[in-house]
Formats: structure tokens, sequence, C-alpha cells
């Protein structure tokens, strides 16, 4: 059994203030206030909330201001290119004007620990939820399943933005590279000799592994063998070569 978490403890803090920040903006909504009204005039607690950007840090734009944006988004679930045409947010929530995508994402993976987006999460999806069971009807609030059971949105994101696609599980890699292996380049034959120091098809499983994990030729292959235990597995990006092919770049360079 887990322990259960401190009361005293920081993050303890930061859960009951994200929930009382929550309430609050329930609350508001249900006395027929606007979302943009509401999340400008809540509360934000920031005794347990550390800006990841320091003092002289040239980002113009306040933490607070940067919080409320987050909760909001987290509320309405718009993408980072959505939320960036809201230039009417800005002033009631504190800004110059809303940060473009780039600023949105760095801002979210930067200046935002675990703590922080715990508490803009909390929030967020307490009220999400909220609003669904019990009302009233606020038509930019995101749908309840989105919220329940799932990672934040903007977490998935950022994993677009830094990899250009969806994260696997291990499990997932593991069945599509066997599949690959078994199915897909069972019978491919490159010529190379009988005593080479892997098959040919682990190349082609190496690199399946490296495509889902979106990672470069040396970590993939190091992230690879580290899984898959102490066989010899080829650490380059490259097809493997047959002997015939060796042989004929040896000549060109005088090496034969």
């Amino acid at each position: 059994m887990q322990d259960s978490l401190d009361p005293l403890s920081d993050r303890a803090c930061r859960m009951t203030h994200a929930y009382k920040t929550g309430i609050k903006l329930r609350e508001t909504l249900r006395d027929g206030v606007c979302l943009r009204a509401a999340v400008s005039e809540v509360t934000i607690h920031m005794e347990h909330l550390e800006d990841g950007y320091p003092s002289w840090h040239p980002a113009p734009d306040s933490f607070r201001a940067m919080l409320r944006l987050f909760i909001y988004r987290e509320i309405t679930g718009d993408s980072y290119r959505t939320l960036e045409t809201y230039q009417e947010l800005a002033e009631p929530f504190g800004l110059e004007h809303v940060p473009d995508e780039a600023v949105l994402s760095r801002a979210w993976r930067n200046r935002f620990d675990d703590g922080v987006r715990e508490y803009v999460t909390v929030a967020a999806h307490y009220v999400v939820k909220e609003i669904h069971d019990y009302g009233p009807s606020v038509p930019a609030v995101r749908p309840k399943d989105e919220v329940t059971d799932s990672k934040p949105e903007s977490t998935d994101d950022d994993e677009q933005d830094e990899s250009g696609g969806a994260e696997f599980s291990d499990e997932q890699i593991h069945r599509t590279t066997r599949l690959a292996r078994n199915h897909g380049f069972d019978g491919f034959d490159s010529g190379r000799a009988q005593n080479a120091s892997y098959e040919d098809t682990q190349f082609f499983e190496l690199q399946t592994f490296m495509g889902m994990v979106g990672c470069g030729t040396a970590q993939g292959a190091a992230r690879f063998q580290f899984r898959r235990g102490g066989r010899v597995w080829p650490a380059w990006g490259h097809a493997p070569a047959s002997g015939q092919a060796i042989r004929a770049r040896s000549a060109d360079r005088g090496l034969r």
C-alpha cells in the first residue's frame, strides 16, 4: 500500500491550492461569469510554485499571467497554435500579448516544473469534470473524457513538437520490432559472410526501434542494446554492406 501524501509537504499544499483555485473557478462559472473573466479573476496561489526562469531571464511574460493562460488552455483543450490567435485573452490575464506557440511550448516544458504543471492541470481538470457532471453548460470547456485517465493536453502537444509523432510504449515497440523481424524482413539476404557478428534482420529490428522512439543512431543503438541484452547489434545508421560492396569500396580507396 502506498504511503499517503504528507499533509505538510509542498506537494500537498500545492494540491490543496490547486483544488481551491478549481473550486473558485467552478463557483464563478455557476454564477454566469464567462470563462475568460473567471480565469482572469481567480486567485492563483503562488506560495509553493516556482518560476523556472530567473529574474534576469529575457522572457517578458508575467509568471502569474502565464499560469492563468495555461489554466485556461487546460480547461478548453486548445492547441498552442489556436491559443496564440486569442489575443483578446492578453489584457485580462495580465499579458502584453498572447505568446506564439513556440514560446508557449518552451514555457510549459522549461519554465514550469512538475509541481507547477500539476497545479495547472489539477485546477483546470477539476473544473472540466465539475462542469460536465453538474453544469452549467460552458461551450468552451473541453470534453470530460479528454481529462479522465489521460495525460495533460499540454504534454501531448510538447511530445508532438519534439518528436513529430506519438509516443509508443515499450510493449508496442517490442511487438512492432518483433513483427518486423519475423514477418517483414525474414527473407532478406544481404550476401554478407556467414561469420558476421550480427544477422541481417537485426539491423532492420534496430532501425524499426529507432524510428519508433524517435532518436538518433548512437542513442538509439545504445538504448536498443540495453533493452535487448548482451547480443551484438549494429551501431550505425546505414544498411549492412555485403562483402562484395566492402571489397569494391576498399578497391576505390586503394586498400584492397
